[in-house]
């Protein structure tokens, strides 16, 4: 669908820059772009599992949840945390 509203959005540069080195580091590595709706931040997983940067960091380290980072943020996939909120809610381990 088009919009016929024609609407500009001032960004800057330093912005641009950080997203392109993001997409490079992904590109070189041969990850997969996060796409909205399907991966979450760390922070939006912490608060859904009312869990610290702690727990993520064992669970990653374990080989229990998988990730990736763009730069030095961390993404989840959002079927993987909604699986783990659901042991959580039925008394059973992550």
């Amino acid at each position: 669908m088009k919009s016929n509203n024609n609407t500009f959005m001032m960004i800057p540069q330093e912005i641009i820059d950080d997203l392109r080195e993001a997409v490079r580091q992904l590109r070189k590595a041969g990850q997969q772009i996060p796409v909205e709706g399907e991966h979450i931040s760390e922070d939006d997983a912490k608060a859904r599992l009312g869990r610290e940067t702690t727990w993520f960091w064992y669970m990653r380290k374990k080989g229990r949840l998988p990730y990736f980072k763009v730069g030095a943020k961390v993404f989840y996939k959002e079927s993987d945390i909604e699986s783990i909120a659901n042991k959580i809610r039925n008394g059973q381990k992550p």
